[in-house]
């Protein structure tokens, strides 16, 4: 019997989660770089909740958990192609819109 460690999975969600409700909890300027980090925040913590979902349908030894578990590790899998795209779009943005500034000394 093989035992999937999902301890870091779980920290992970945790840490997303307050992230998010810290970040959705603040005023802040509705503009693009906001959005795009939004994007990429909320993209994390569905990833990760797919990936929970996937490992647990993989290790309930439950053959009707069979489509599901495809279904699930799909989503995963294309949330993990997605990651890099969204992370490259959102220093895409930084730059385009100056956001990143050097001070001088």
């Amino acid at each position: 019997m093989s035992y999937y460690n999902i301890d870091f999975l779980i920290a992970a969600m945790i840490i997303l989660l307050l992230i998010l409700y810290h970040f959705l909890r603040q005023r802040r300027a509705k503009d693009l770089n906001n959005q795009v980090f939004l994007l990429f925040a909320v993209l994390g913590t569905m990833d990760v909740a797919a990936e929970l979902l996937s490992n647990y349908c993989i290790t309930s030894y439950n053959s009707e958990l069979g489509m599901t578990a495809w279904f699930s590790t799909t989503i995963f899998y294309l949330f993990q192609a997605l990651l890099p795209y969204t992370l490259i779009f959102y220093v895409h943005t930084l730059h385009d819109h100056n956001v990143i500034s050097i001070k001088k000394c």
